[in-house]
């Protein structure tokens, strides 16, 4: 029952918001490892390909800004740097699918 109401509100969150988690990149350079980044997130958390989505950023991940509820931004030697997170929707919504 909890991972039906969690469905339903990623589902509802997909449909207001976009995508709840973003992987930011600095340059097109960067764009293999936030591929790696979103694969990582799909195979071992177990999220699903349509709840991520990647952009470009205009600068650097040092001045990025961001409220969405999970956002991270890789920089082009590979560093990762979260953005902005809501740990209530992790722990609420996210949580569903990392168990097996």
């Amino acid at each position: 029952m909890k991972f039906i109401f969690s469905l339903l509100a990623i589902t509802l969150t997909q449909m207001c918001f976009a995508s709840p988690i973003i992987v930011f990149y600095e340059a097109p350079e960067g764009l293999e490892y936030a591929k790696h980044v979103k694969s990582f997130l799909e195979t071992n958390h177990r999220i699903p390909g349509m709840l991520i989505s990647m952009k470009q950023t205009n600068g650097n991940c040092e001045e990025l800004k961001s409220f969405e509820r999970l956002s991270v931004c890789t920089k082009n030697n590979g560093d990762l740097r979260v953005v902005s997170v809501d740990k209530n929707f992790i722990n609420e919504t996210l949580i569903v699918f990392q168990q097996p």
